[in-house]
């Protein structure tokens, strides 16, 4: 998916992220009244995100989870049982506001289905199935994002609808049926499946651009407000790496007692730390417009998770090269096959390099 070069993908991003509330953030403090403009923006950048994200999905690609069904039930387990579960448990524990709370359970809410699989690929992770993933993961966000902002309390003060289900809905059927017109007008036009592919992947690289565009409009209308409560992002910076740390060790620990096979281990990893933040916040933004800081606490949230899936993509790959190197490096194999297997290496150089007895 997005970000297939990831060293110099992922540093765009994570620069394009950085620029954007920067630039936001004087725009808002040098600027009378930005905001208008930047709301209307806003209604644009939602509907183009949404556009990308569904047109660029592999959807033929859930064959792949009839083959890995072990891999494929722990990553969604994880994605929409422990994940939430997880993401609640720090929200309340947090002493924040109210909304910076809810700003930090959507942002931690679900699992990511664009960029997750290029830090797995990077990894040395199962991308095919990471790919099989992404439509079931995605619909079944779009399906469960109402439940979590009725379950939040963020049903009243929707903006220009009362229902916050109907809003979701209404902006979903715009860019799903954009998303269809550009998938027919590309299978009638481009016929060849490799090149098919490339534009997918060069449509997906725009994602970053307008997240950021996104970003931008929200500090632009809202930054004076999150100057007036810097204190904040402190709090929401240790509320987000606990998430990453709490999902990280369990779902090493998940894995092993799985006894997944590396690649499958490295998946599971990465798709339970990756977050949806661009899904959350184009929906978020749809749901509840009047909710300004819960929207920068989740754009806030990203600029966290580039660092970290940075730094922990490195980890699993350091590791995933030790096993690689090793001699019981066999997918699925135990520590007690792989200890014996050592323990026969050990004994045949030695009985090699023994000498021999007189006759």
């Amino acid at each position: 998916m997005l970000t297939r070069r990831l060293p110099y993908g992922n540093a765009v991003a994570i620069g394009l992220l950085l620029a954007a509330i920067v630039a936001g953030t004087f725009t808002a403090l040098l600027t009378e009244s930005p905001s208008a403009m930047a709301r209307e923006a806003t209604d644009v950048l939602i509907v183009a995100i949404l556009t990308v994200v569904l047109a660029t999905t592999r959807w033929q690609s859930l064959r792949r989870l009839r083959q890995m069904p072990r891999i494929a039930l722990a990553a969604l387990g994880f994605g929409f049982l422990v994940g939430p579960a997880v993401a609640w448990l720090i929200a309340t524990l947090a002493p924040v506001p109210t909304t910076v709370a809810a700003g930090i359970a959507l942002f931690c809410l679900f699992p990511c289905t664009d960029w997750f699989l290029g830090f797995t690929r990077l990894a040395g992770g199962d991308t095919e199935t990471g790919a099989a993933l992404i439509p079931v993961s995605l619909v079944m966000q779009i399906m469960l994002f109402p439940v979590a902002i009725a379950v939040l309390g963020l049903s009243s003060g929707v903006g220009t609808t009362d229902n916050p289900v109907r809003a979701v809905l209404t902006w979903f059927g715009i860019p799903a049926a954009l998303a269809i017109t550009i998938r027919m007008i590309l299978r009638v036009s481009v016929r060849d499946g490799g090149r098919l592919d490339r534009v997918l992947t060069a449509l997906e690289w725009s994602l970053p651009v307008l997240v950021a565009g996104l970003i931008y409009c929200i500090f632009a209308a809202n930054a004076r407000l999150l100057v007036e409560h810097t204190h904040l992002a402190v709090t929401v910076g240790i509320a987000v790496l606990t998430f990453f740390g709490v999902m990280g060790t369990l779902s090493a620990a998940a894995a092993r007692a799985l006894s997944l096979p590396p690649p499958g281990r490295t998946l599971l990893i990465v798709t339970s730390s990756a977050r949806n933040a661009p899904l959350m916040l184009a929906l978020t933004a749809i749901a509840v417009p009047d909710e300004p800081v819960i929207l920068a606490v989740i754009a806030l949230g990203m600029l966290i998770e580039f660092p970290h899936l940075i730094a922990m993509t490195a980890m699993l790959r350091r590791g995933h090269d030790r096993e690689a190197r090793s001699p019981s490096a066999v997918p699925g194999t135990s520590p007690t096959v792989a200890h014996a297997v050592r323990a026969r290496s050990r004994r045949a150089r030695y009985e090699h390099t023994r000498p021999s007895r007189p006759g």
